[in-house]
């Protein structure tokens, strides 16, 4: 009797170890992005233009994956605006607009720019939770308050960048310096103001590009040095709304 009682035992502890082992791997299992429905979302007449997203429970977006949005060329005016719950997304690789307030006060943290997006415009993440960005090349304009209060401690950007707009980094006050791309030729009032820990900025062109008014801190948080090409000392000395920088102004060591 006390043998069959001793297996018993053994047999009942046998199921449930098994159960907890079911339970934990199931716990365990990352569950992935929800399946995209077509209810999610709507598009422009052409397909072309992500319009709105209507699901405001959607934590993560791969428009690749998905038939219709990797067709997408153009994100709409604030298609995402106040997504809360968004944290990531994967753009389609032939997008090449991404509009007004498309992403203002979402959640994202980190975002990878496709290869031919040609235009950021204004306000399109402000607001974000934004500490990474990735620009690639094709990009030529980034709006006015484009990315306004988003911290972003690293910003490199591509040779094919011409003009930054108003406000367009004001805000981050984790930024310690900025390199600006040889082809910019604007750069709007307030580009890069109230940047606290800002040290310094590196100028790649050898002609100054047209500024308005002041685009760094003055006073508190205000640059150490900006770097520009050598031989170009004079020429971003004497540039205009340069004088506020003159003796900052000093050649690339």
């Amino acid at each position: 009797m006390n043998l069959i009682r001793h297996q018993m035992k053994k047999i009942l502890l046998a199921i449930v170890a098994i159960a907890t082992l079911s339970c934990n791997k199931k716990d365990d299992e990352p569950t992935g992005p929800a399946p995209i429905r077509a209810s999610d979302y709507h598009l422009s007449s052409d397909g072309l233009t992500l319009e709105e997203w209507s699901n405001p429970t959607t934590v993560s977006i791969d428009m690749e994956a998905d038939p219709n949005l990797k067709k997408v060329k153009i994100i709409g005016v604030g298609a995402f605006r106040g997504h809360k719950n968004l944290g990531a997304i994967t753009l389609p690789k032939g997008l090449t607009n991404i509009k007004g307030e498309a992403f203002v006060n979402t959640k994202l943290n980190s975002i990878v720019i496709p290869q031919g997006v040609q235009v950021i415009e204004e306000r399109a993440f402000f607001q974000s939770k934004l500490t990474s960005v990735e620009f690639s090349e094709g990009l030529i304009t980034i709006g006015n308050s484009a990315f306004m209060h988003c911290n972003i401690p690293v910003l490199h950007f591509p040779e094919s960048l011409e003009a930054i707009g108003v406000r367009a980094f004001s805000g981050n006050s984790v930024v310690v310096s900025v390199t600006i791309p040889k082809n910019v030729k604007d750069i709007g009032a307030f580009a890069f103001h109230q940047n606290a820990k800002m040290v310094t900025a590196t100028f790649k062109g050898t002609i100054p590009p047209r500024i308005s008014s002041i685009i760094f801190n003055q006073g508190e948080g205000e640059l150490s040095h900006i770097y520009v090409p050598k031989g170009s000392l004079t020429a971003y000395r004497n540039a205009p709304n340069f004088d506020s920088y003159k003796e900052k102004i000093v050649e690339e060591p």
